[in-house]
């Protein structure tokens, strides 16, 4: 067992951090027992890795209670060489509830939207041209049939009920040349439209009990659709593909969130956007009316098939 000194300034190093201060996400796996993950620097907010390529979590102590979902902002240290013995693990990394607790991070919604666009937009080079291939693999590889796009924005509503309000309603409808889908489930955290702008398992990858994955599954949209636009949580922004052509870029729009007001929005959806749901998805078929009609024909094949409701706990009807 290495000496703790050594791991402390090995951590320093390889993190290249002054400090163990970090911004985390509460969680509580399928045990009950809560912990800290997507653990990120507070500067570039890139995630945390240990040495042996392991992705950091730290777990919280039974008697202290957190916001699920929530984001902190947390204090770590390497135990002594006693505790690490115990583990049998060098890199063991405890929370320190002590000298600094976890602190609730609140974040303005046009900011950290803003925030996440300014760190994608400084992507060049190979890691550019990456990223533009592996988002359009994805696009594609999961969007295999046609209702693919359908049942990840089901199943996302069906993992978020908002339980003051008990069962999921949610809305299909066709509103000129868009597709508008709405639910009365949770509102977006910073957390989901992290998730949302991301490649990697979205923020669902340690809660076994959803069936989706709200990062990876949302991406089934933009296989025919090159504009979608989030209302929610106080946080509207979208994904704009002609929004950056027309600035003479060729980029990854698909993870590049663009902050818009509701008066941006086409009129003809502006109304669509009320206090009856908590999540608004505004989407523009690229083949237009010829598209809509496929998909409301689709809507009608899989509604009318009861065994789709099978496979939603939360989802009351549409």
């Amino acid at each position: 067992m290495r000496k703790q000194i050594e791991i402390i300034n090995e951590l320093k190093s390889f993190w290249s951090v002054k400090e163990f201060l970090f911004e985390a996400q509460f969680a509580i796996n399928r045990k009950g027992n809560g912990f800290f993950r997507n653990i990120r620097k507070t500067s570039d907010k890139s995630k945390i890795f240990l040495p042996n390529g392991s992705q950091l979590t730290v777990g919280v102590p039974k008697e202290l209670k957190f916001e699920e979902d929530k984001s902190y902002l947390i204090s770590v240290f390497v135990p002594n060489d006693e505790i690490r013995t115990k583990f049998e693990n060098d890199y063991t990394i405890l929370l320190d509830t002590k000298k600094s607790p976890p602190k609730a991070l609140e974040s303005a919604p046009e900011s950290f939207v803003k925030s996440l666009e300014r760190e994608y937009k400084s992507v060049i080079g190979i890691g550019l041209d990456s990223l533009k291939g592996a988002i359009k693999r994805i696009s594609y590889d999961i969007n295999r049939k046609p209702e693919t796009f359908i049942f990840e924005l089901l199943q996302n509503a069906d993992d978020y009920p908002d339980k003051k309000v008990g069962r999921v309603v949610v809305s299909f409808k066709i509103v000129g040349e868009y597709l508008v889908f709405q639910h009365n489930g949770l509102p977006f955290s910073a957390n989901n439209v992290r998730a949302l702008c991301s490649v990697d398992a979205g923020d669902k990858e340690y809660d076994f009990e959803k069936i989706g994955y709200k990062g990876i599954g949302f991406k089934s949209i933009f296989k025919h659709s090159n504009y979608v636009v989030i209302h929610s949580g106080g946080y509207t922004f979208k994904f704009d593909e002609n929004y950056h052509r027309s600035k003479g870029i060729d980029t990854f729009w698909q993870l590049i969130p663009i902050w818009t007001e509701l008066s941006e929005l086409p009129e003809i959806v502006q109304n669509q956007v009320g206090d009856n749901f908590n999540v608004t998805v505004i989407i523009k078929p690229e083949e237009g009316n010829s598209q809509l009609k496929s998909y409301e024909e689709t809507f009608n094949a899989i509604f009318r098939d009861e065994r789709v409701l099978l496979f939603l706990r939360h989802v009351e009807h549409f």
